[in-house]
């Protein structure tokens, strides 16, 4: 894990995550919302944009809507931008 510039993650916080990702992993009615929460930790908590795209990705994927689209596009904007915000490639 990377270390997050907010500190150590609290235990209800990685219990969270566990919860999240065992919804995403399966069918069920709450998989797309579960996919969105994954997408903020990783895009806010991690800083980790890839699989925070990755996760907003699969959100979309199982039920699209304007929320995550635009959470979408935004880490793909971000993904683009280097940290001191120039363009990167």
């Amino acid at each position: 894990m990377v270390r997050s510039p907010l500190g150590p993650p609290s235990r209800f916080l990685l219990a969270a995550v566990a919860v999240f990702t065992e919804l995403a992993g399966s069918r069920n009615p709450w998989r797309a919302s579960a996919f969105e929460e994954l997408a903020k930790y990783y895009e806010h908590r991690e800083r980790n944009y890839g699989l925070a795209l990755e996760m907003a990705r699969s959100a979309i994927d199982v039920e699209s809507s304007d929320v995550r689209l635009r959470r979408k596009a935004r880490l793909e904007r971000r993904l683009v931008r280097g940290k001191n915000g120039t363009l990167l490639g």
